[in-house]
């Protein structure tokens, strides 16, 4: 973190507790939800609203919306025109994050080691978050002949 913040950064329970591990953790789990709801069969289409968790600090919205658009279309959902127009919102954060670094002036300080690791960290972030948003929008599989129904446990039915 202190890569990318600076020496300033600090770590607190509100802060890196509460508003990052905490919310990061029921985003991830509830995407783990989603993925088995979509694996028995029983997708609920409301969990594809589960990144806007990360909305507890409204300037994510500016790498979650993109990622949720992403999502969207890696899932194969929509028109091929439609998946084009949500790749393109992808664009949206490298470009503002280039903007970002041209204002402060601190150019520079990217190309050096450290900056560039920051960087690679944060599309890294951004692109599993990408895949992530992309599980509730996915077609349930076709029942595989082995598989237990899902009203059954350990093959018993009850």
């Amino acid at each position: 973190m202190a890569t990318v913040a600076g020496p300033e950064s600090e770590v607190t329970w509100l802060g890196t507790f509460g508003f990052i591990l905490l919310t990061s953790a029921l985003v991830g789990g509830l995407l783990g939800y989603a993925e088995h709801r979509r694996r028995v069969g029983r997708p609920r289409r409301r969990l594809t609203l589960v990144p806007l968790i990360f909305a507890v600090d409204p300037s994510a919205l500016l790498l979650v919306l993109p990622a949720m658009a992403g999502g969207w279309a890696l899932a194969g959902r929509g028109t091929r025109a439609r998946r084009r127009l949500a790749w393109s919102a992808m664009i949206v954060p490298v470009v503002a994050f280039l903007v970002i670094v041209a204002l402060l002036g601190d150019v520079p300080a990217l190309l050096r080691p450290e900056g560039v690791a920051a960087t690679v960290l944060l599309f890294s972030c951004l692109a599993v978050l990408t895949l992530a948003c992309s599980i509730p929008y996915r077609a349930a599989p076709p029942p595989d002949p082995d598989t237990v129904e899902s009203r059954s446990t350990v093959g018993v039915r009850g």
